[in-house]
């Protein structure tokens, strides 16, 4: 039917799926049409089975638990259906999968049971939302910040929203241009204005849409940011001609603030002239008072 023929075509795209079976679930020949020839039927309702604390060393589980005790309780589930093929997330105790990525480029999530409380109280445990975050994220492509120095000839992009006729253009803070570019099968290839253009971050932004399409960073080349120094032989020689600049060496860098004062204000000698003018008063009045 209709709704059948979307979803084999939302799927045939590499998009992501989230299929949970309802209590009369039988649509197995749609799974079988979405590359799922094994999944078989049970609706076992005699016992509920525990599920196994899941590997947080796969990746999915990334970022789901700030921290992980193995002792942690998890939920449990009644089997209604079991399949082989696949990547196990969720396991239950008999090692057959509660959730698991299937399909043949595995961006179909499927479920092994309803998630209604007759069969499961996995809607209500702490895993369940998290769990349905990343799935809902898993077909998303992460909008990494790309980064390239500004002496490269070309700078090549990988944009998955790229189209053949688009014009994109670079925009930040104090400067928008568009640069001479090519795309190529989702590759976008820049030539920059180096003349003109400065390190920073800038927008990818397309020009007939002003929508974002991506970011990137241009760095200052390598070269320019490695620390150098001159030595004090080097210094004296390129400056061996220039009287107006002094070449310090060894000097005590306590005391560079008052170096500094000194060479733009002078040494102070008033307070010596203030001394001066009060041992003059002291002497002119001991002279008066002895020849009185």
């Amino acid at each position: 039917d209709f709704a059948a023929d979307a979803i084999k075509t939302y799927a045939a795209a590499g998009k992501t799926l989230l299929i949970i079976p309802k209590n009369d679930f039988d649509q197995f020949k749609l799974l079988s049409d979405l590359g799922l020839e094994d999944v078989i039927n049970i609706d076992q309702m005699e016992a509920s089975i525990n599920l196994q604390t899941p590997d947080i060393n796969n990746p999915f589980f990334q970022n789901i638990f700030s921290s992980y005790d193995q002792n942690i309780s998890m939920p449990e589930s009644k089997m209604f259906m079991k399949w082989s093929n696949g990547q196990k997330l969720l396991t239950y105790a008999n090692g057959y999968p509660f959730l698991g990525r299937v399909g043949n480029n595995e961006q179909i999530y499927l479920f092994a049971a309803p998630l209604s409380d007759a069969y499961s109280n996995f809607s209500k445990h702490g895993l369940f939302l998290p769990i349905l975050y990343k799935i809902a994220f898993a077909g998303r492509k992460e909008s990494k910040l790309q980064y390239n120095f500004l002496n490269e000839s070309v700078i090549q992009i990988q944009l998955s929203q790229l189209a053949n006729n688009m014009i994109v253009k670079l925009e930040n803070e104090g400067q928008s241009f568009i640069p001479d570019q090519r795309i190529n099968g989702g590759q976008l290839n820049l030539i920059l204005p180096k003349e003109a253009i400065k390190s920073g971050f800038y927008k990818l932004v397309d020009s007939k849409s002003d929508s974002l399409i991506g970011q990137i960073a241009l760095n200052l080349p390598k070269i320019e940011r490695e620390s150098d120094f001159y030595t004090n032989q080097q210094l004296t020689a390129l400056f061996q001609d220039q009287n107006n600049i002094r070449i310090i060496n060894d000097y005590d860098l306590s005391s560079l603030l008052q170096y500094i004062s000194e060479s733009k204000k002078g040494f102070p000698l008033w307070k010596y002239f203030l001394i001066l003018a009060l041992l003059s008063l002291l002497a002119e009045v001991l002279i008066i008072r002895l020849f009185k």
